[in-house]
């Protein structure tokens, strides 16, 4: 797939930092009129604090290097796309000019650039790629075109995407390393409920349930010696019916065997439920928790009855004798 033509109508200019608009929190929540608007061109990185290596590159060198992208909004005036960072690091430099790349305003250009940039991050959490993923959702393509795009399977987009609508208490749980993978998506099984048609949203939770839920599991892995929630945590801590192992789907799986947080043990494990290991070489790998976690994921077969054949009886006949031998008599046969 190829999106040369979506970016024949850029140009290369110089504008004063000054003059240049970035999206921040206070804007959506000063101009709750024209909220719709600015999260188009909103990035929560806007409110991060400046990058220190940024800050230094810039201040050292006296300019800024790498071009931003720009593009103009009737309402709005010169909106930065890509490169918040570096333009707040000018104007703390005192930098009269920064070299930008102007493109005409379109909503699928603007999250391709803004996607480019931020995914190249290593440090994104789900939740950070999931903003990234519905800006494009939301223009027009589809999760296949945009695994293709990001260089991920489907399956992990969808494993992002459902842990950007969890509260921001996971969010949180996951970025602190408190929360593993397979226990987020152990969450969306035993705590979600589907979403009210119109509400933007697949999935919704009670807050405060899974508030009261974190902390309980947290307590009880640190009593257990551990640091981190895990799935099987979320199953025990949980009267639903919703399963851990058996709950998840196929792509479900997919996303924790490409995602690069889940421990290689696990990983390991996954692949052979997943037919992409052998279990001899899953052993050979990693054997730490081997027995119980494959048990957790393998499943186990159940033994088959065996239905012994069923002989007629006949009405002629007759009634069973009974051996009157004594137990010297039947020794004597093996004699």
């Amino acid at each position: 797939m190829s999106y040369a033509n979506e970016f024949q109508n850029r140009e290369m200019e110089t504008r004063d930092p000054k003059l240049l608009i970035v999206v921040t929190k206070e804007h959506l929540e000063k101009y709750p009129e024209q909220r719709e608007l600015l999260a188009k061109y909103y990035d929560k990185r806007a409110d991060a604090p400046l990058d220190d290596s940024i800050r230094t590159s810039v201040k050292h060198l006296g300019y800024v290097h790498t071009p931003l992208f720009i593009t103009n909004v009737p309402e709005l005036g010169d909106v930065v796309i890509e490169g918040r960072q570096r333009r707040r690091a000018a104007l703390e430099a005192g930098l009269a000019e920064v070299p930008v790349i102007f493109h005409t305003n379109d909503d699928k250009v603007n999250a391709l650039l803004e996607a480019s940039s931020n995914l190249a991050r290593r440090q994104n959490t789900p939740a950070e790629s999931a903003h990234v993923y519905q800006k494009l959702l939301q223009t027009g393509m589809s999760q296949q075109e945009i695994a293709q795009f990001v260089g991920v399977t489907p399956a992990a987009i969808s494993y992002c995407l459902s842990v950007g609508e969890m509260p921001k208490i996971v969010h949180k749980y996951i970025e602190e390393g408190k929360l593993s993978p397979t226990a987020a998506l152990a969450l969306k099984k035993t705590y979600g409920k589907k979403a009210q048609k119109g509400s933007g949203k697949t999935t919704q939770y009670d807050d405060a349930e899974i508030k009261a839920a974190l902390e309980s599991m947290e307590e009880d892995a640190r009593q257990a010696g551990g640091s981190k929630i895990k799935g099987d945590r979320v199953k025990q801590a949980s009267n639903s019916k919703a399963g851990f192992a058996e709950g998840l789907t196929r792509k479900e799986w997919e996303a924790l065997y490409e995602d690069s947080t889940t421990p290689d043990d696990y990983k390991a494990l996954i692949g052979v439920f997943l037919n992409k290991i052998s279990v001899a070489t899953a052993v050979a790998n990693e054997s730490e928790n081997l027995g119980s976690w494959l048990r957790k994921i393998t499943p186990q077969p159940k033994p088959k009855k065996v239905k012994e054949p069923k002989v007629k009886g006949s009405k002629k006949d007759k009634e069973p004798v009974v051996d009157t031998k004594s137990e010297a008599d039947l020794k004597s046969l093996f004699v």
